[in-house]
């Protein structure tokens, strides 16, 4: 089985990154394949809301898109992982998300499948996000969490688990070990 990881971190080593290589140590332990995207590595341009996409079926833009495309195409699991920033995703990896309005228009305009010759169903994925500042009512990571799930539909994955870990500015992941073996759970079962 394959699984795409997308990580909306700019920050090589830090809490998202950690989380999410934690995850892909459950993929690999349960047998199946990852390919990583570092979402800041690539050049993604933000979608032009031209609407080429509702008559054509496709983006005009041609950059580092594409390859993240085929990957959602085939893989049959999804980790996506982000810092909060005042309660959204990153910028860069919300660029990736805008631009897969494409497949909103596949499914919703032209009524079409969202990936063409699709033949996986019942592909699942979860959300890694990190927070530097303290939840303390319950909503700081809401605005992101119906962002990706929004996503996730538009991409045709089950949005199936989350984890969520707050105060990283006081305490690293790194220093929870509970929360490194939930995400590793979390991968095996993307996998079983």
């Amino acid at each position: 089985m394959q699984v795409v990881a997308i990580l909306g971190s700019p920050r090589k080593g830090g809490n998202t990154e950690t989380l999410v290589e934690a995850a892909l140590r459950g993929v690999r332990a349960a047998g199946g394949e990852a390919q990583v995207f570092r979402v800041h590595d690539l050049d993604i341009r933000p979608c032009l809301g031209c609407g080429y996409c509702e008559r054509e079926g496709k983006c005009k833009i041609n950059d580092d898109m594409s390859r993240v495309n085929e990957l959602l195409a085939r893989a049959e699991g999804l980790i996506f992982s982000s810092p909060v920033y005042f309660a959204g995703v990153s910028s860069p990896a919300k660029a990736l998300i805008d631009r897969c309005q494409v497949y909103w228009a596949r499914k919703n305009v032209l009524e079409l499948e969202a990936f063409e010759n699709e033949i996986l169903i019942g592909r699942r994925g979860i959300f890694i996000a990190t927070a530097g500042s303290r939840d303390h009512g319950g909503a700081l990571f809401d605005p992101a969490i119906e962002t990706v799930k929004l996503f996730f539909k538009a991409v045709d994955y089950t949005y199936s688990e989350e984890i969520l870990v707050d105060n990283t500015d006081r305490k690293a992941v790194q220093e929870r070990p509970e929360l490194l073996e939930k995400a590793y759970a979390a991968g095996a079962r993307l996998i079983l």
